[in-house]
C-alpha cells in the first residue's frame, strides 16, 4: 500500500468509529440513560442543556417545565423600548401586529415515556 493510500483510509476509519460510538445506544452525558428517569429522584442530565430561564423539576413520574415564554435572544417582536428589541435588517420586512409578551406556561412531560400500544393517525 502506498503512503497516499494509507492516509486515504484514515477518514473511513474515523467515520466508522464515529458511527459506532454514535449508535451505541448510550448517552455518555447521561450515564447511559437515554433521557428516561431511571426510577430515581434525579432529573436526567439532558434537561440541563436548556437555558436558565426555565424552571425544570421532577414531580413524581413527570418532568415539569415552567416558563414565562420569553425568548433568550433579541427579536423585532419585542416592544421597541424592551432591551431585547432588535430592528429587523431588511426593508422588505412586514411585522405582524403581535408582540412578545410574558405568559406563564407549564409543561408536564413523562420522565420515562413508553411507546403507545395503539397508534392514532394525525393530519399533517
Amino acid at each position: 500500500m502506498t503512503k497516499m493510500k494509507k492516509w486515504a483510509v484514515l477518514p473511513l476509519l474515523f467515520g466508522a468509529i464515529s458511527l459506532f460510538a454514535a449508535c451505541s445506544g448510550e448517552d455518555p452525558d447521561n450515564g447511559g440513560n437515554n433521557g428516561g428517569n431511571n426510577g430515581g429522584d434525579e432529573l436526567p442530565a439532558v434537561w440541563s442543556q436548556f437555558n436558565s430561564d426555565l424552571n425544570i423539576y421532577l414531580d413524581g413520574t413527570f418532568v415539569v417545565v415552567e416558563t414565562t415564554d420569553i425568548p433568550d435572544h433579541p427579536s423585532p417582536y419585542f416592544a421597541e423600548n424592551d432591551p431585547n428589541y432588535e430592528a429587523y435588517n431588511s426593508q422588505d420586512f412586514r411585522k405582524n401586529p403581535n408582540s412578545i409578551a410574558e405568559q406563564n406556561v407549564t409543561f408536564r412531560i413523562p420522565a420515562d415515556p413508553s411507546e403507545a400500544s395503539t397508534k392514532t393517525s394525525t393530519r399533517l
